[in-house]
Parts: C-alpha cells; sequence; structure tokens
C-alpha cells in the first residue's frame, strides 16, 4: 500500500493512506490538539508508549532530536524512524506478524514512529512461563514463532534483537515487535540467521527448556528455509556461548549452551517445534 506524504509545522511524514493518523497530520500540527499520551517506557534514547486519537490508540516511539547534536547525530535519529517505518512496510508486505505501520514523523526537535497498539497481548516469556515448558501450549508457541521468523528472513530481514520479550502473543497469534535493530538485507544467508536463531534459543533456554528442544527449533527453521541444519548448529553455538556469557555477567542468567546433539532423556519433552 503506497504511503501518502505530506508536510506540517515543522515536520514532514509518511502515512498508510487508512491509518486515523492522517486527519490529524493534515491537521499541520503534531502530536495534535487533544491526542493523550500514555508513556510506559523513557530514556535518553527514546520514548514509547500510546497516543489517543479520538477513539483511536496507537503505539508510538518518539526519539528525540538533540538541537547541540552534529549534523550526523541528528541524521541517525531520522534513520531510527525511516528504518522502522521501511522495515515494517516491507515485513507487512511478506506476511510476516507485526504491529501495522502508521506513520513515520520527521520533525525538527522529534522524530516518531507510529504502529497499531497490540492490546490485551503477553510476551512470549511471559506466556511461556504461565505454561510451564513441556506444554502443547508451549509447543503451538514455538512453532508458530519459528514460523514468523522464517518469514522474516525470507522477506530479507534480520530482527537484530529476537529475545522473547520482543514477541507477543494474542491468541494464536505471535507478532514480531520493536524493529530498531532490524536491517534489510539483499539475502538472509547463515550468517545472518544465526544471531536472531541464537537469541531465540537463549530465551527459551533460559526459561527451562532442554535440548531436545533447541535441535528441534533448529531444524524446523532450516527445513523451513531449506537449509542444512549441520551448517547452522556450529555457528548458533557460539553465538549462544557470547549471548549467555553476557547475560550472566548483566542479569545474573544461568549459564545455557547449544549441544553439538541433544541429550536422551526420556523425562524431557521432544522437539517442541517439530513440524506437524
Amino acid at each position: 500500500m503506497r504511503a501518502i506524504r505530506g508536510k506540517g509545522h515543522g515536520f514532514q511524514y509518511a502515512c498508510s493512506p487508512d491509518s486515523p493518523a492522517l486527519a490529524a497530520l493534515d491537521g499541520g500540527r503534531w502530536p495534535p490538539p487533544g491526542a493523550t499520551l500514555k508513556v510506559i517506557k523513557k530514556n535518553k534514547k527514546v520514548c514509547s508508549g500510546f497516543i489517543s486519537l479520538g477513539s483511536t490508540s496507537l503505539f508510538f516511539k518518539r526519539f528525540p532530536n538533540n538541537p547541540w547534536a552534529g549534523a550526523l547525530q541528528r541524521m541517525t535519529v531520522r534513520d531510527r524512524v525511516n528504518r522502522n517505518w521501511r522495515v515494517a512496510q516491507r515485513l507487512q508486505a511478506h506476511g510476516v506478524a507485526i504491529p501495522a505501520p502508521h506513520a513515520a514523523i520527521w520533525g525538527q526537535d522529534t522524530s516518531w514512529y507510529l504502529s497499531e497498539a497490540i492490546m490485551g497481548a503477553a510476551t512470549m516469556e511471559a506466556a511461556v512461563r504461565q505454561s510451564g515448558p513441556a506444554t502443547s501450549k508451549t509447543t503451538g508457541l514455538c512453532k508458530t514463532a519459528v514460523d514468523q521468523l522464517i518469514r522474516l528472513h525470507d522477506a530479507g530481514v534480520v530482527h537484530g534483537d529476537l529475545k522473547w520479550g520482543n514477541l507477543l502473543v494474542q491468541n494464536a497469534r505471535v507478532i514480531i515487535t520493536d524493529l530498531d535493530s532490524a536491517r534489510i538485507k539483499p539475502r538472509v544467508g547463515l550468517n545472518a540467521a544465526t544471531q536472531d536463531l541464537a537469541r531465540f534459543l537463549v530465551s527459551g533456554l533460559e526459561l527451562g527448556l532442554d535440548q531436545h528442544w533447541a535441535h528441534g527449533v533448529i531444524q524446523h527453521y532450516a527445513a523451513g528455509r531449506a537449509l542444512r541444519p549441520e551448517g547452522l548448529i556450529g555457528r548458533v553455538q557460539r553465538s549462544i556461548e557470547r549471548i549467555s556469557a553476557a547475560h550472566q555477567k548483566r542479569y545474573g542468567r544461568p549459564p545455557v549452551y547449544l549441544a553439538a546433539q541433544p541429550t536422551p532423556d526420556r523425562d524431557r519433552q521432544k522437539n517442541h517445534c517439530e513440524r506437524r
């Protein structure tokens, strides 16, 4: 769907034609009079939350432009908004489950990215904690999540931070969020895929899922992209080792690893993400 582009007082924008934000942007002021913001996260680099436009609520990310910063830093802020917008549009066109992109707004003081507000969803981490690792619900969530990862990589996009806190579960859907670190690639091969796959696996292993589950994920992913699992395992092992070491140091989490082969254990749930 072709975006509508325009200008207002001190800002430029690109907006989906069916977005409720379009009327507000056409009014020439952003945020528009009467809009209410609910902030859920704020630091020096980004502010995020929900903006209400009449009866509609959208999710926003607002990136401050430091007036004293150099041109390179201002360009970097604008690029983060532009990257979110371009990546989201690409993923939406390829049928990847993400919050629908609504608008990108480039201003003098701040730049904004607006997307669909996903209400009533839990993170995949919270959903698996609640259901437990060895359950049919976890099996289904893992399969759905890996299917979305396959679509994302087939679309030529690397997420860059595919931890389970960035996956939302709504009914039976798994929705990929937080595209700040995403990059568009000509092709997502073994090396490019490794980091996303490793971060996904670390999240599950830290929650107590076993080696059968981890190897089942790799096999399911490899089958979906016509790759050899053996070509992934060594790369993913090394990446998991680095990520786990950082998590131990920064968050005090237990060490996790990927074995060369799954350890036989009849008491464990096997191959959670096995293709049905």
